[in-house]
């Protein structure tokens, strides 16, 4: 029979095992956390748009701002086409969905949707 001394701790491939995981979500980690950051990102350019006194007349005058402020913001996941405005009386409804699809282990892949909607104040033409 061993004694208590020599039976103390994780066996080498218990310690491989433990570093291998903490390994896989630790990359896991380092991919996700730019995509979210660039949402934040898209998330805070049309909270401002909708916190600001600023008012449009038209979707195309709209568009060409968030278009603006998601350019100098760097976020390159988000298209022209993925912009999507809407007209109501004295608002604009605002909706960004995207999608980011990122290569995580040989063909798998991860894909992360995002939707952000907002209202901003528009004024007459």
């Amino acid at each position: 029979m061993k004694t208590v001394k020599s039976q103390r701790g994780m066996t080498g491939i218990g310690w491989m095992i433990v570093i291998s995981l903490i390994l896989f979500f630790a990359y896991t980690v380092i991919l996700l956390l730019p995509i979210y950051l660039e949402n934040q990102s898209v998330k805070s350019v049309i909270n401002d748009l909708a916190d600001g006194t600023e008012t449009f007349a038209t979707v195309k005058d709209l568009r060409s701002i968030i278009n603006k402020r998601l350019d100098i913001n760097m976020a390159t996941s988000v298209s022209s086409s993925d912009i999507i405005i809407s007209r109501d009386a004295d608002l604009f409804l605002v909706e960004i969905e995207y999608e980011v699809r990122e290569s995580f282990l040989g063909n798998i892949d991860l894909l992360i949707k995002f939707k952000s909607v907002e209202e901003v104040s528009a004024r007459d033409e």
